[in-house]
């Protein structure tokens, strides 16, 4: 599927009256299928929803993790939580091309890829630092989520862009996996059953919080040994 069909896609979405009750996206399937989780590049501004607005640069490592009913973006400390009930749009879309740009100043326009240069694909080529005239060469695969916030159900999107760097060099396999994931429950009409809610997860924070609790007990006891 090509970029524009994607955007039409997405405009096209038409909010539901609600939501389930329900929205814990339940247990990581990563231990379960290779295909559960793909190291990915997210590029700061590539999303509608506030909550990713406090990443600012790139992490070191991030990534896509599918439940059993939903899904959790990994951006460096930053986890947030997306319900299978949430997504309308999980599709996937290629860029194998050059780029041609015209920048002028800081405040210059781009041409020749159009609004694509505004996303992910105009951060990846290094865009924002390029001034003059040029061309740049760019090859990757990218994943466009659309979902419904769970608090407004105001249409938003997650663009993300695949690492080649870990063992998946594109979306194919993990968008295949979680069309199962979704088809799967949608016939058995399974819950997920663990507290991990959509929105922003507090779980990554609360497990640092924990590791130094544990390390300054055992180095106090060790200090009251000694």
């Amino acid at each position: 599927m090509d970029i524009e069909e994607i955007d039409k896609l997405f405009d096209d979405a038409v909010p539901p009256p609600s939501l389930p009750n329900n929205l814990n996206i339940g247990q990581s399937m990563e231990y379960l299928h290779d295909d559960a989780n793909v190291r990915i590049i997210f590029h700061p501004g590539s999303s509608n929803s506030s909550a990713f607005d406090e990443i600012r640069r790139y992490p070191n490592y991030s990534e896509l993790r599918i439940h059993s009913h939903g899904i959790q973006l990994h951006i460096g400390s930053f986890r947030y939580n997306i319900h299978n009930s949430q997504i309308f749009l999980f599709e996937r879309w290629t860029f194998d091309g050059t780029i041609e740009y015209n920048r002028c100043d800081s405040r210059g326009a781009r041409v020749g890829a159009g609004l694509l240069l505004a996303g992910p694909l105009g951060a990846a080529v290094g865009l924002a630092t390029s001034f003059g005239r040029g061309k740049k060469h760019h090859n990757s695969d990218y994943l466009m989520i659309g979902f419904w916030d769970p608090k407004t159900i105001e249409k938003k999107y997650v663009e993300i862009e695949i690492d080649k760097e870990g063992k998946h060099k594109n979306f194919i396999k993990v968008q295949q996996f979680w069309n199962r994931q979704v088809e799967d429950n949608r016939s058995s009409g399974s819950e997920a059953s663990n507290i991990e809610p959509a929105g922003k997860s507090e779980t990554g924070c609360l497990g640092v919080v924990i590791g130094i609790m544990l390390f300054t007990a055992c180095a106090s006891f060790i200090v009251s040994c000694i």
